[in-house]
C-alpha cells in the first residue's frame, strides 16, 4: 500500500493524482476483468481513497472485459471486494452493445473506434491493470486498459486481425514498430485517460 500510495503522489509525468481530480469531475475508472490477474480487490480501495473527495456518486468502475463475458455480481465482489461495491457504481463493458459507445471516428489507419460511452464522457478517466510482456501487442497494460478493454466489437477484431497480429514485429516486448501496439496507441487516444496506475 505504501508503495501504490507513493505512485499515486509522486507519478512519472504527471501531478499527484489528488490534485488533478477536481471534486466535481464525474471520473471513470477502467479496470481489468476477471482474465487478468491485476490485485483490483487491494487497488481500487487503495486509489479510491486517494480520491475521496470526489462523491462516490460520481465515479464509475468499468470492468474492462474486451469480447469476454460479463463477470457476475459475486465475481465482481471478490475482485473489488463488498464494500466497494455497495458503494461505487460498477459496469461491465459490453463490446455487443452499440447503444452503449460513443463513436470516435477512425485512426490514421482507418480503424472503426468505438469506445464505451460512460468512458469518454467522464471529465477524468483512469486506468488501472498490469505490465508484462504480450505475445502480439508487446506489453499489456498502459493505452490496453481503454482499448481492447472497452471498445466495442469492430473495433476489437480489426486490432486482433491477421495483418496485424501475423506481422513480424507483433510480438513479445517489441513496442518500436510494432503494428499492433501502434494501433491500440492510436485508438486509446481519440479518448485517452488522464491516470493510469500500472
Amino acid at each position: 500500500k505504501a508503495a501504490f500510495d507513493e505512485a499515486l503522489r509522486r507519478p512519472i509525468g504527471s501531478d499527484p493524482l489528488k490534485s488533478r481530480v477536481k471534486p466535481d469531475d464525474r471520473v471513470a475508472i477502467a479496470i481489468s476483468d476477471i482474465t487478468r490477474a491485476t490485485p483490483n480487490e487491494r487497488i481500487i480501495p487503495w486509489l479510491l481513497r486517494e480520491i475521496g473527495h470526489v462523491p462516490r456518486k460520481n465515479v464509475v468502475i468499468l470492468n474492462g472485459t474486451g469480447t469476454h463475458r460479463a463477470n457476475t455480481p459475486e465475481e465482481l465482489a471478490g475482485m473489488l471486494g463488498r464494500e466497494v461495491m455497495s458503494a461505487y457504481e460498477v459496469v461491465n463493458h459490453d463490446a455487443f452493445a452499440p447503444e452503449t459507445l460513443s463513436d470516435l471516428g477512425r485512426t490514421p489507419d482507418g480503424i472503426p473506434v468505438r469506445i464505451c460511452r460512460r468512458w469518454t464522457e467522464a471529465t477524468f478517466r483512469i486506468t488501472t491493470g498490469f505490465i508484462e510482456p504480450h505475445f502480439f501487442a508487446g506489453f499489456s497494460g498502459g493505452p490496453k486498459g481503454v482499448v481492447p478493454g472497452l471498445p466495442g466489437i469492430e473495433t476489437i477484431l480489426r486490432l486482433h486481425d491477421a495483418a496485424a497480429s501475423g506481422n513480424p514485429k507483433s510480438t513479445w516486448a517489441v513496442l518500436d514498430g510494432n503494428p499492433l501496439q501502434q494501433a491500440i496507441r492510436a485508438s486509446a487516444a481519440l479518448s485517452p485517460p488522464h491516470f493510469m496506475a500500472n
